[in-house]
């Protein structure tokens, strides 16, 4: 399913002596038949922070004074993020990224697709509401072909479809 929020995702960069040279991308489905087929392409709007640790304000209030602040993209270039060359994680660490920048993304809607991070959404203002904050997304229940919705089991988040490229340090 695709989504037109702010987007966040927590991740776990896997153990060792971490990564550099940092690119990043959601994915989109273009069209209807993209996703009957499943069909993803990468997409990448605004500007994406790496955190830390979790952030829970409002998409607005990311910057470089925001707590836990590791790097901001530079560019993107192909449907990526582009980080300075010199952005390190460190192996074993969980990290957070978030969006500056409303967009289409998919998700994993009724499961937990990647189990060392979740997904975060931001609603953006509307002529109803302001700017919500962060928090993380729950995953939703699913019609059942017969009749009925099956709940995903308590506690359940969902995880934004995302693409983390780097060079091991």
């Amino acid at each position: 399913m695709s989504t037109g929020n702010f987007a966040g995702q927590s991740f776990t960069v896997p153990a060792g002596n971490g990564i550099d040279n940092i690119r990043f991308s959601w994915y989109v489905y273009n069209s209807l038949a993209d996703q009957l087929a499943r069909n993803e392409a990468p997409t990448a709007f605004g500007t994406l922070y790496i955190l830390n640790q979790e952030f829970l304000g409002k998409p607005s209030d990311l910057s470089s004074a925001t707590p836990g602040f590791i790097a901001r993209s530079d560019s993107s270039d192909g449907q990526q993020y582009v980080f300075a060359p010199a952005t390190a994680l460190s192996g074993g660490t969980k990290y957070w990224v978030y969006t500056d920048a409303a967009g289409a993304f998919v998700v994993s809607f009724n499961s937990n697709t990647y189990n060392d991070g979740d997904n975060y959404i931001a609603a953006p203002a509307t002529q109803f509401t302001s700017l919500s904050p962060f928090r993380k997304n729950p995953a939703s229940s699913i019609f059942v072909p017969g009749g009925g919705f099956q709940a995903p089991p308590p506690g359940t988040f969902q995880d934004a479809d995302f693409r983390l490229q780097a060079s091991a340090k």
